[in-house]
This record gives structure tokens, sequence and C-alpha cells, in this order.
């Protein structure tokens, strides 16, 4: 990954940085400080490419200094400077799971303050006055735009603002918001095969309707499908018959969910939790029908449920202890 700098009118090219990607994050946003003079980015290491830390690129004499220092597990990424240029919003999430917060702290370092607890922060962008942060959220259901206070507080919606809505962006001049939108249709199709090599006949779609349906999953004789849809606005799981038809929905949770086939559904919840008064963000593991909750480790990150050929345990990964992922089955 490198980031180069152009005349904005044209002209030679110069390259500021070049450093490993973050798997997770991509390249991530850069965010000029008010004075163009520092580069804010998400910086990643060889070592660890699925972390990543805010780190402040100033284009005087090309030095890095980070500016971030995220727990274990966790990577930070989408800085923002403030209007003055004193403080930097950044969102910071679980490497394990699907959910970020948004945080904000000054330039000159220290801890940073949390200002979102239930892991549906993204793309923060401040106002004019820098009193307020703009973020896509689906704390409402489908995506739409949230403010909040940059001392905290509670979000409250963007009025005006349809659903889905995301990405928005506010000039440092002028008072207009600019945000993406667009409606999705995700279908899921069935294809039928004559051997483990030829199909037997075209695809035929089985599910389509607004919104995303993801990740269909055969119950194991084949009658059933369970996927993951927010098509009432939060990703919950569904089911439906092998041909698509009598769908009906399994969970209403408001989490974060994926299904995973066995002789049950297992699905994967990220929630919040809050051990000894602080909240951070981690993944619980439930059972359908009547979800029940899988006994792990709780106040970890622990995730990607998969069944054992007989049924009997589920495998999963966990960080109950210190340093890398590791695997764990349980009952």
């Amino acid at each position: 990954m490198s980031f180069y700098v152009i005349p904005a009118l044209g002209g030679t090219e110069h390259r500021l940085y070049t450093g490993p990607a973050n798997r997770r994050t991509g390249g991530s946003r850069l965010d000029w400080s008010p004075d163009g003079g520092v580069l804010a980015f998400a910086e990643s290491t060889a070592a660890n490419r699925v972390r990543s830390r805010i780190a402040l690129l100033s284009l005087t004499d090309l030095t890095i200094r980070p500016l971030t220092s995220p727990p274990q597990q966790e990577y930070d990424c989408e800085a923002a400077f403030s209007p003055d240029g004193l403080r930097v919003a950044f969102e910071r999430g679980s490497i394990g799971g699907g959910g970020r917060d948004l945080f904000v702290l000054p330039v000159t370092g220290g801890e940073p303050r949390r200002l979102t607890f239930d892991n549906f922060g993204g793309s923060p962008v401040w106002t004019q006055d820098g009193s307020d942060i703009v973020f896509s959220s689906e704390r409402g259901g489908f995506k739409s735009l949230w403010r909040i206070s940059a001392s905290g507080g509670t979000p409250r919606p963007v009025q005006g603002v349809g659903a889905p809505a995301f990405s928005p962006s506010i000039p440092r001049k002028g008072d207009p918001l600019i945000y993406q939108h667009f409606v999705s249709i995700d279908n899921i199709w069935r294809l039928n095969l004559k051997d483990d090599k030829k199909a037997h006949g075209p695809p035929v779609r089985v599910i389509s309707t607004r919104g995303f349906n993801l990740k269909p999953n055969f119950s194991p004789d084949g009658k059933k499908i369970a996927f993951e849809s927010d098509r009432l606005g939060y990703s919950d799981i569904w089911y439906c018959d092998g041909d698509g038809s009598n769908c009906a929905q399994v969970t209403s949770l408001h989490g974060t969910l994926e299904p995973r086939g066995g002789r049950r559904t297992g699905i994967t919840l990220h929630l919040n939790f809050n051990p000894n008064t602080f909240t951070r963000f981690t993944s619980s593991k439930y059972l359908v029908a009547a979800p029940s909750l899988v006994p792990t480790f709780p106040g970890t990150d622990n995730g990607a449920p998969n069944w054992s050929r007989d049924g009997q345990w589920i495998y999963f990964y966990s960080t109950h202890e210190k340093g890398l992922f590791q695997l764990w089955k349980v009952p």
C-alpha cells in the first residue's frame, strides 16, 4: 500500500508512504489536518496485517508518529481530524467481530474517549463547529446517519436522511452534507448437480427480496435453507423450504448474525458485554430453536463456530488466553 500526493490541477506525483495493507480494512481512509501538513491513516505492520493503529504522517519531513495503541485482538481505522485540528475521531473494532465503535482523542495522544457502545459506529465526520460527529450506523435497523456530541452522550438520527445511508461527508466551508444511498436486492440461487462436475439444468433463483440475503446453508436433509437477511432492518437468521417458500424469521436479536449448519443451526451473535464496569465488543454463540447460550469464555472474543461431524461438539476461536487466537471446542 502506498500514498501519493499530486497538485490538485495536475502535475508530478510524489510518493509519501509505503507499507503493508490491512487485510481487514484495505487501505482505509486518509484525512488531511486542517492546515494540510499532516495525514491521519490506519497503519499496519508486516508482522500483523489484521491489526492497525492510527498514525500521523508529516508532509514536512515524512516522519510517522503513532497516535493510538489498540488492545490485543482489536484494530483502529477511519481517522478524521476535527475542524480545529486538535482531535481525531476514529473507529475501533474487534478482529474477530463485525462491529466497530467510535472514539476521540487529542492529536497529542492520551487515552481515547469512547463515544458509542453498541458496535454500530462507522465513517465518522465532524460538524463544522467541531461539536458533533456524524456517522453511519445500523442501530435503528437499516444503515442510516446519526450524530453524537464529540464529548459523548446519546446518538440522535440525522433528520431527513433516507435509509440505507452511509459514507457521510461534510465540507470545512459551507453547510451541505453528502452521503451515499442505495437499495440492494441480493438473490440466493440454487444449482442442481448431475454429478460433482456437471450441472443439471440452469440456476434457479430461490430467495429474492430487498436488502442483503447472504450465506445460505442447507440443513443436513436438504429440505431447509438457513440464511442471513436484513430485510426487516437488522441482520437476523431466517429459514425457508429448499425451494425458497415459507420463509420465517428465526432470531430477532439486533446483532450481526451468521448461520452455521449442523444437526441444529449454529449462529454467531455479536453483542455488548459489560465486564467490570467497562464495555467491550465480544461475541457469544447461540443455538436455535429457542436461543440458548453455549457457555464459552465470558468477556473474551469467541467466534466462527463450526460443528463436528457427529454434531456433538462446536469448535470456535477465542482470545481466552493472551496472544494469538486459539481454537477450542465445547460440547
